[in-house]
């Protein structure tokens, strides 16, 4: 029998010191646990908490959501903090709280799962009346919280086969437990480490005289060992716009290209997770102070710099300091001619690493050494491309794509240019021009610059978005995604549309942990904040994706893509009123055809038959001047009960090759047709 599973917030709470109590005074012990619950439990309920189950001092519980387990914790230890106040030493109740969110099973009132069993591994890590939590927990709730929390690095939890990263709301014991690898601080804390590297010396000697001893296994296996005991710090970083110190608008391009060209170089390093480009955007021309700046985008690492270009020659300032405390780590002026500019970010990368002691692979060292020399002018064309994609206009797009084909006739072997040009065609397809005319050549592009840089994880994640969104190729979407994370872990991008194929084939637990890993280095990306809403939708999860979309709105209140996602998830819950009044804020805020196409099946399922064929009619409108995604059109005619002409649509959808598509298996509107012969015929050719 199959048990249903749930992606869920899980909390352990352990009581400090209880075993030393039972054997000190078995009987003020006991009062203390029971004053413990008495506390406690009324905060789970307060945040929609429900008690799995107590173990011995310990108990174990559920959130809907992230952001209410944290709020939970948070207000259990400010609790426990104003019990304490009033009593004697021995007497103080202190918990360590340990909080992970992921994939469980339930089997009757129980759960369990890899989920369960990484909270109850982080737990012993928080010091008494502190709380830890993991990556996938930080990565959804960091922005919006008050209270730091600060990385642990990467821990090795006993029985979980992954290394997991872990943050803790003490700054003292991120300073102790991410730095316990350094071998420069030998102090009395220090001694299991100086064990544990005896050990490793005594298994050296061990397999230089075994006569018979494999000798790669045992490098392998030292090297294993090496990385459990001495695994660095993961650091977060933000490169904020460099100052354009010209004044001259012309020259934005090359400044914020500067920017770009060292986010791609130091998201190299494996220990860096650096902030991508549409987050730190937000901060061009800001007032906002170094620290506020980082506690908005969660990380610890700041650095900022200013480019000065003039004729054939440019200097590059740049500083990096650490957050908190608003402390300088490093920095330096460059005067460098214009054709050693890429080199230059590589340089740049390789002294934040030293900066912040972070000792480079081999591998990383190759790749930051390795920068393939271009020309000044192709270089150029390339800079301006790359700043006319991310003005996301129908023209601006097309203007880019002249830009990178310009580079290209100059350097014909540019890797990073081809796979410009791939992502300015497959931005273009559905939604300002059909897929039949865009694709084709995102596909050829994003081949070329996958056969000129095989390790170049910008041209992997153009070709898996191609592989996905027009070719319904899911075993090369998963591949060619998967590669450009193991060549990138930094790019956000990918770990983006990873998100997406695996929430279009329904795998949606493992979809949330990449769309939160995408968020996590892109926070203040509305468009991918919109998206992971929508996917929380796709995956019926819709009081999560009503949170996330609220979140969404806070970072652009008119953001009509959103609105509509929030009517679809408020009349998936009968929630008619709420769902009108956004489907009509969403016919408000912008011109997507995706609007006026929610407005109609939002209209329909609340009976209103009149105001759904308006919307309709909008729609027709708007695919009289430009190309709307028959996708669309399928939907708004099945909820007007037309259920022939909807299949007609799907139909054409199909054979555009449409990006919507891809949501056929999952998207909630359609549960009523699954049973149809030409909904299952239409999943088959997809391969769904």
């Amino acid at each position: 029998m199959d048990h249903p599973r749930q992606v869920v917030a899980i909390m352990f709470t352990d009581l400090c010191g209880y075993s030393a109590s039972m054997q000190r005074n078995e009987a003020q012990a006991l009062e203390m646990l029971k004053v413990h619950w008495a506390l406690l439990r009324p905060v789970f309920a307060r945040f929609n908490g429900r008690e799995i189950k107590t173990i011995g001092d310990a108990f174990l519980i559920e959130f809907p959501s992230t952001l209410q387990a944290v709020h939970a914790g948070l207000a259990m230890q400010a609790a426990l903090i104003e019990h304490n106040q009033t009593e004697e030493e021995e007497k103080k109740i202190k918990i360590r709280i340990g909080i992970h969110m992921g994939d469980v099973e339930r089997v009757g009132n129980d759960v369990f799962g890899d989920g369960v069993n990484i909270a109850s591994r982080i737990e012993p890590l928080a010091p008494p009346g502190g709380i830890c939590i993991s990556e996938s927990v930080y990565a959804a709730v960091h922005n919006k919280i008050e209270v730091p929390f600060f990385s642990l690095g990467l821990q090795h939890l006993k029985n979980i086969s992954q290394p997991v990263v872990v943050y803790s709301d003490s700054p003292e014991q991120a300073r102790r437990l991410s730095h316990k690898s350094s071998l420069g601080q030998f102090g009395r804390r220090n001694v299991p480490v100086i064990a544990a590297a005896a050990l490793l010396l005594i298994a050296v000697v061990s397999l230089l005289v075994m006569p018979d001893s494999p000798i790669e296994e045992g490098r392998n296996w030292l090297q294993k060992r090496r990385n459990e005991l001495f695994s660095p710090a993961v650091h977060r970083l933000a490169v904020l716009p460099f100052e354009n110190l010209s004044h001259d608008p012309d020259q934005d391009y090359f400044t914020d290209g500067m920017t770009e060209e060292l986010i791609a170089a130091l998201a190299k390093i494996k220990n860096l997770q650096v902030i991508s480009r549409t987050s730190i955007m937000q901060y061009k021309d800001s007032s906002k102070s170094l620290p506020q700046i980082a506690k908005e985008l969660g990380v610890d690492l700041v650095m900022e710099g200013s480019a000065l270009r003039s004729g054939n020659r440019v200097r590059i300032t740049a500083q990096l300091i650490l957050a908190v405390p608003d402390q300088h780590l490093w920095a330096e002026t460059y005067d460098r001619d214009l054709q050693e500019i890429l080199g230059l970010q590589s340089e740049v990368a390789r002294a934040v690493a030293d900066a912040v002691k972070i000792q480079l692979t081999p591998r990383e060292f190759e790749q930051l050494s390795g920068a393939r020399k271009v020309s000044v002018e192709a270089h150029d064309y390339y800079l301006q491309g790359r700043f006319l994609l991310s003005q996301g206009g129908e023209m601006d797009i097309k203007q880019a794509i002249d830009r990178f084909d310009s580079a290209i006739q100059l350097e014909p072997d540019y890797a990073l240019a081809y796979a410009g040009v791939a992502d300015a065609y497959w931005l273009l397809a559905d939604y300002f021009l059909p897929p039949s005319e865009t694709m084709p050549r995102a596909k050829a592009a994003a081949l070329k610059a996958v056969s000129l840089g095989e390790d170049l994880a910008e041209a992997h994640s153009a070709l898996a978005a191609v592989n996905f969104f027009y070719d319904y190729d899911w075993t090369a979407t998963e591949r060619e995604a998967r590669r450009a994370i193991e060549l990138n872990p930094s790019l956000s991008d990918a770990h983006f549309i990873y998100a997406n194929y695996l929430s279009a084939r329904g795998l949606h637990a493992e979809a949330d942990m990449e769309n939160r890993k995408a968020l996590n280095l892109d926070p203040l990306s509305v468009f991918k904040n919109e998206e992971v809403g929508w996917m929380l939708y796709m995956a019926r999860r819709y009081e999560d994706a009503i949170e996330q979309l609220h979140h969404t709105l806070e970072l652009d209140p008119t953001d009509a893509l959103t609105h509509a996602d929030l009517a679809l998830c408020y009349i998936a819950q009968n929630q008619i009123v709420e769902a009108l009044a956004e489907a009509k804020k969403a016919l408000q805020s912008g011109d997507d055809p995706m609007v006026p196409a929610t407005a109609s099946y939002v209209f329909g399922i609340a009976g209103l038959k009149h105001e759904a064929r308006a919307a309709l009619s909008e729609l027709e409108n708007i695919a009289s001047v430009r190309y709307v995604c028959p996708y669309d059109f399928a939907a708004a005619y099945l909820v007007l009960g037309e259920k022939d002409r909807a299949f007609e649509w799907f139909n054409k959808a199909y054979d555009d090759r449409s990006v919507c598509m891809v949501w056929f298996k999952v998207d909630p509107r359609f549960d009523g047709i699954r049973s149809d012969a030409r909904f299952k015929d239409l999943l088959f050719r997809m391969a769904l």
